[in-house]
């Protein structure tokens, strides 16, 4: 790259393709920009790259950006290509894994266009631009948060209207009695608003662009060493240090709780126990497990615990984190008054332990792994290799786990709620959510429940056994979603028994069958195709012709009679 006023190239990744075309148009009016090159995976962008070399990337997602950041390697002389990363709010957590990677800076999606520009000039010019992550405070009062003067969306006209249409969209959207027509059309409708709420934030508080683009050189600032992690100091600005486990603790729960916010929807297709709870109840209940978790850690790390012992001591600490987060929600002595008697709310709940522990703690995946990785800073399995204690792929994949554990333990606090105190108003009144208040909704959840049991045990898993992947519920800025992540499990295939096998074998056979049958039918398809094309095609034809034939001789011996007449 020349230091030239008008040379500067830029590549833009953005999934969303309404966002893409905005930003892309107002890029290239810019000065100093002679091209805005986009694309909307990581795959294109490098393919782009080797036939049109960018000045800077900017790229619209972390796992986007940590996938790219790896496999762009500098190439001596060369520098690598410095990569803003303009995404949703970043937490502590994930911002130290930005940095670590060697991302080279990073913008809030809501920042003004004016402003993502100059971090992406900055970028060149030593510069870089790194946004404060959002911090959560876990005993905060949520819910009336007061207005934040950093959202870009405060004080723009008609953002509150569409909020209020996006709100009532997700109430309609939860309805399980819409017909697939209508949901594409209330999903086609949410995007539009997605879409029309970010330009409308775009063009609050335009701030002055530099005249030149002069100087411009690649940064060494833009990443930090592989080695160094980030803390935040008192003044809330983020320091390298090394990274310990108690920091990478932090980091988890400081992420964790950024992204526990109210309603906290399920957004997968499987229910959950969690669904009948109030949404500031849902919160609390998650934040007590985590809690719970940061209680456990604390104790074995002060206890003499080795790994191994981790292992077989899994299904005794499972129990333990589920009974501590039982008793902190409800109160250890919390007491219900039913048909004139004084029931402990706690130790009906207790009394199901065989129950939760089968049917929802013994499926929790990977859990001893994740305490020997929090602990001993042991290696972690992802998908198919091993990450390193630190590495941003161990990182993420611990936050996961860990998303995926305090929603286990909700949902085990929460089910004997459900199955053993039942018809007590005083229960419904305080825990329910107001979808629930009839006995008709408790009841169908209830049902739904049960049947996703039966459903995960003769069919999901042996099917998750057989695929080599395990399913995990995670946390998102706008709910609970669903996931599948990969895992050796050929110990567990192998004691597969009864229908549980049966279905394996029925899946074997099937993609044994399957592309057979399409060949088949397809063979057929096409001698059927032939045979009416070309056999009774043109003997039909030859039919209609003699028919026609006939016609026009029997027409022409008419006329010659009648014109003898």
């Amino acid at each position: 790259m020349t230091d030239t006023d008008d040379s500067l190239t830029l590549l833009l990744i953005e999934t969303d393709e309404i966002v893409r075309l905005g930003l892309r148009t107002w890029l290239a009016k810019q000065t100093g920009v002679t091209a805005v090159l986009d694309t909307n995976t990581v795959a294109q962008a490098l393919a782009t790259l080797e036939d049109s070399p960018a000045d800077v990337i900017i790229v619209g997602d972390l796992a986007s950006g940590l996938r790219l950041v790896q496999t762009l390697e500098p190439r001596p002389p060369e520098s690598p290509t410095p990569i803003l990363l303009w995404c949703s709010a970043l937490t502590v957590a994930q911002l130290a894994l930005a940095r670590r990677a060697g991302l080279g800076g990073y913008c809030a999606k809501g920042t003004p266009p004016r402003e993502l520009f100059n971090a992406a000039v900055g970028l060149l010019t030593g510069e870089p631009t790194w946004q404060a992550p959002a911090r959560i405070d876990p005993d905060a009062d949520i819910t009336n948060p007061p207005p934040d003067s950093s959202d870009p969306s405060v004080g723009v006209p008609g953002v509150q209207y569409i909020d209020a249409e996006q709100d009532q969209l997700e109430r309609w959207l939860e309805d399980p009695n819409l017909t697939l027509l209508q949901r594409i059309i209330f999903n086609g409708r949410r995007r539009e608003l997605n879409a029309a709420r970010w330009f409308l934030c775009q063009v609050r508080s335009p701030r002055p662009l530099p005249a030149k683009v002069k100087g411009r050189k690649p940064s060494s600032q833009a990443s930090s060493q592989p080695s160094a992690a980030l803390a935040v100091s008192d003044s809330g600005s983020l320091t390298p240090t090394h990274l310990a486990s108690e920091d990478l603790e932090d980091l988890l729960l400081d992420a964790i709780l950024s992204k526990l916010q109210p309603p906290l929807r399920n957004l997968s297709d499987t229910p959950l126990e969690i669904d009948i709870l109030r949404p500031e109840k849902r919160r609390h209940l998650l934040v007590t497990a985590l809690r719970s978790v940061q209680n456990l850690l604390s104790e074995l790390r002060h206890s003499d615990i080795s790994p191994s012992r981790l292992r077989d001591r899994r299904d005794r600490l499972a129990l333990d984190l589920w009974r501590e987060t039982t008793e902190e929600f409800f109160g250890r002595y919390y007491t219900l008054s039913f048909n004139g008697e004084s029931l402990e709310l706690v130790d009906i709940l207790l009394r199901e332990t065989d129950v939760v522990q089968s049917a929802i703690l013994d499926k929790i995946p990977f859990f001893p792994e994740l305490l020997s990785h929090l602990l001993f800073q042991t290696p972690l399995a992802v998908d198919d290799r091993t990450c390193e204690f630190g590495s941003p792929e161990a990182t993420l994949r611990a936050e996961y786990l860990l998303h995926n554990l305090l929603i286990a333990i909700a949902n085990g606090v929460t089910q004997p709620l459900l199955d053993q105190v039942t018809g007590i108003e005083t229960i419904e009144r305080q825990f329910y959510d107001r979808r629930f208040l009839s006995t008709r909704d408790i009841e169908r959840l209830r049902n739904d429940l049960s049947w996703k049991y039966r459903w995960e045990t003769y069919l999901e898993e042996p099917r998750a056994i057989y695929e080599s992947r395990f399913w995990l519920f995670v946390l998102t800025e706008r709910g609970i979603k669903r996931m599948a992540i990969y895992a050796h499990r050929r110990e567990e295939f192998l004691a597969l028994s009864g229908v549980r096998q049966a279905v394996t074998l029925i899946l074997e056979g099937r993609d044994a069958l399957a592309p057979r049958l399409r060949s088949a039918v397809s063979w057929v398809g096409n001698g059927l195709v032939y045979v009416l094309t070309h056999v009774l095609g043109r003997g039909i034809g030859l039919v209609g012709r003699g028919i026609l034939e006939n016609l026009g001789s029997g027409r022409s011996r008419a006329s010659r009679s009648g014109s003898r007449d």
